[in-house]
C-alpha cells in the first residue's frame, strides 16, 4: 500500500523505504490539529508560527527521538532568549544589543555542541528583538515575550509528540527492514561503482567516490542510529508490559 502510494505521487525508491507518505499524512493531521488547538489558546494563538513549527520540527518515526529533539529545542529556545532577553533588559533594542545577542546565543551552543549549532536557538534570539510583547501598562516585557515563545513552542511539541505516538505503530511494523533495505542498496551502490573503477568504465578524473562513499557512510550511521532508537523503545515497551 505505502508503494503504490509512493509511485502515485512519483517518489523515490529512498522515499518509500523512509515511509514518506506516512510522513506527509502525519504531518498533515499534526499541522491542522495545531493550527485548530492552537487558535484556541489566547496565548498560543499570539504566536501560531512557534506552533506550527514546532509541530513540523519534532515529527519523527521514533517517541524517543522526537522527545530528545522537542527537549533539546525547548532548551535552545531558553538559551536564545536569556542571552538575547539579558542584554534586551539591559541596553534596550538597538543594534548592539541584536548583534552581541546573537553572537553571545552562538557562543552558548557552541559550547555545549561544538559541532552544532542550533537554529532554533538563532530564531529565538532574534525573536527576543523582534516580537516583543507589551505589559499591560504598554511597557515592553521580555519575561511576557519569553513565556509566549515557551507555551507556543511547547503546544507545537506536544502535538507533534502525541501524532509520533499514534503513527508509531504503522512506523514500527516494516521500520527495520525498510531501514535495512536502504543500507543494503546504499552499499550494493557503492560495490557496483567500485567495479566501475577498477574495470575503468569511468571517466578519468571523474571524483565521484568520494561524494558517493561519503554520503553512503553518513546513510549507514543513520540507518544504525535508528536501528538503535528502535531497540531500546522496545527494550521500555517490554519493562513497562512486565
Amino acid at each position: 500500500m505505502n508503494r503504490r502510494i509512493s509511485k502515485t505521487l512519483g517518489l523515490s525508491q529512498e522515499a518509500y523505504l523512509f515511509d514518506s507518505p506516512l510522513y506527509l499524512t502525519k504531518s498533515l493531521l499534526a499541522i491542522a490539529t495545531g493550527y485548530i488547538i492552537g487558535k484556541q489558546f489566547p496565548i498560543a494563538q499570539l504566536d501560531m508560527i512557534s506552533v506550527l513549527l514546532g509541530v513540523m520540527y519534532n515529527l519523527e518515526p521514533l517517541n524517543r527521538t522526537g522527545i530528545r529533539s522537542g527537549v533539546s529545542q525547548l532548551i535552545a529556545s531558553t538559551i536564545g532568549a536569556a542571552a538575547t532577553g539579558i542584554l534586551v533588559l539591559a541596553f534596550g533594542v538597538n543594534v548592539f544589543s541584536i548583534s552581541i545577542g546573537m553572537v553571545l546565543t552562538l557562543y552558548v551552543c557552541l559550547k555545549i555542541n561544538w559541532r552544532l549549532v542550533s537554529p532554533v536557538a538563532i530564531f529565538t534570539s532574534i525573536y527576543m528583538t523582534q516580537y516583543i510583547q507589551v505589559n499591560e501598562a504598554g511597557l515592553p516585557s521580555i519575561w511576557l515575550t519569553f513565556r509566549l515563545r515557551i507555551i507556543a513552542l511547547g503546544l507545537g511539541v506536544l502535538i507533534a509528540l502525541f501524532y509520533n505516538y499514534i503513527f508509531s505503530n504503522l512506523y514500527y511494523r516494516k521500520f527495520a527492514k525498510k531501514r535495512l533495505q536502504y543500507a543494503n542498496e546504499q552499499v550494493l551502490n557503492g560495490l557496483i561503482y567500485t567495479a566501475k573503477v577498477f574495470q575503468r568504465t569511468l571517466p578519468r578524473g571523474k571524483r565521484g567516490y568520494i561524494q558517493l562513499f561519503s554520503q553512503q557512510m553518513n546513510d549507514l550511521d543513520l540507518v544504525y542510529s535508528n536501528i538503535e532508537a528502535l531497540k531500546t523503545e522496545f527494550t521500555i515497551l517490554k519493562k513497562k508490559s512486565n
